[in-house]
């Protein structure tokens, strides 16, 4: 058994993109497990002329190709077939992110391009979001904007016909159960490695807050820094928030409201793996702004969650039509025994074990269960 597999995303610029951070670390993870893997990128935005390189993850070397976004599928088609054939995997994956393969999350052609290069190998699919629309409050274009997803991802599965479906989330897995699929879950692992376990170095009294990754708009962030205020204002606890990686647009209405409440605060941007770890280490709660019933989707909670963090979800109600699945959306008042709970945290000797091993290891059962013989 050669045990090879090739994985499609649309970008891989590490430390920039997400889906692209998780291939390849599943991808060095499955390399430990003796597989061979290889990664292509096929529309990425980082990059103006193919590229061939190595790329690392925990320590492993994977052989990347590429390929840029300017160029036009009939420019890519022949370079990203050679490196299917040179390489002569078993196993195609496709990392799906609708929003990765065009600027409206409209890849129409996208499957049957796939398919031509796939020939008889087998595809699996990871479905990582799937489409717009899909709160009951959501405005009209964007319901239908959703339902042409829909129906893209419906056109994909019968041009691949995968043998293997993943999903990380019940809500995902409960839409494209409807839709007549075989879908598993595979739990999502944290995108940061753990670099090394240690108590805080520059131990302070101050409870020390990370907002790690991209600020969803539509939270709780006023009543939030409301509280923290108050409790700081009665002497109980006085508080640090830490803000890193690309935490996007919102950025700034955060840091002002949190200064308007004299809350400490301080902007890292961004910063490699390493410092990254070393600074989530070194908090107490992480803050999550992706709404709850889609948390288990979010690289930055699970790396928090790995690192030893009270996560706390300041996101508003966001309820998914017609799924009646995990609690919806935090309440409206904070209860403020959670925070206090939070504190205990910093008496942590012990990170969480990562998920990354385990969520390997199912990965690999699924795979050879149904291997090409």
């Amino acid at each position: 058994m050669k045990k090879k597999i090739m994985f499609f995303c649309g970008c891989l610029e590490p430390g920039a993109d997400g889906v692209g951070d998780y291939t390849r670390r599943l991808a060095g993870a499955l390399i430990e497990d003796g597989f061979t893997v290889q990664l292509v990128s096929i529309n990425d935005n980082y990059i103006k002329i193919p590229v061939n390189e190595h790329q690392y993850a925990s320590d492993k070397k994977i052989s990347v190709l590429r390929m840029p976004n300017c160029y036009k599928w009939s420019e890519k088609t022949d370079t990203i077939s050679n490196f299917i054939e040179k390489f002569d995997p078993e196993w195609l994956s496709l990392q799906y992110v609708p929003f990765s393969y065009h600027p409206k999350g409209l890849p129409f052609s996208l499957s049957g391009k796939l398919k031509k290069l796939g020939r008889v190998r087998k595809w699996h699919v990871m479905f990582h979001e799937l489409w717009v629309g899909m709160d009951i409050n959501s405005s009209y274009k964007l319901k239908w904007w959703g339902k042409v997803q829909y129906h893209i991802i419906k056109r994909m599965i019968k041009d691949l016909r995968p043998s293997l479906m993943h999903t990380q989330t019940q809500l995902y897995q409960y839409y494209l159960t409807k839709m007549g699929m075989d879908v598993k879950r595979l739990p999502l692992f944290g995108n940061i490695p753990i670099t090394q376990l240690k108590q805080k170095d520059d131990y302070t009294s101050s409870i020390r807050i990370v907002v790690f990754g991209n600020i969803h708009s539509n939270t709780k962030l006023l009543p939030f820094a409301r509280m923290i205020a108050k409790l700081q204002d009665k002497e109980e606890a006085s508080f640090e928030v830490h803000f890193v990686g690309k935490n996007g647009s919102n950025l700034t209405e955060w840091v002002d409201v949190f200064s308007q409440y004299g809350i400490a605060n301080l902007v890292h941007g961004v910063r490699n793996q390493v410092e990254i770890s070393t600074l989530l280490q070194q908090c107490d709660i992480g803050l999550s702004t992706t709404p709850l019933v889609l948390d288990e989707k979010s690289g930055s909670v699970a790396a928090m969650e790995e690192h030893g963090l009270f996560i706390i979800n300041v996101a508003n109600k966001w309820t998914p039509s017609g799924y009646r699945g995990k609690e919806q959306a935090v309440d409206d008042e904070f209860d403020f025994s959670r925070l206090a709970l939070a504190t205990m945290k910093r008496d942590i000797t012990k990170v969480l074990q990562t998920k990354l091993k385990m969520s390997t290891e199912m990965f690999t059962k699924s795979l050879i269960e149904i291997w090409p013989a």
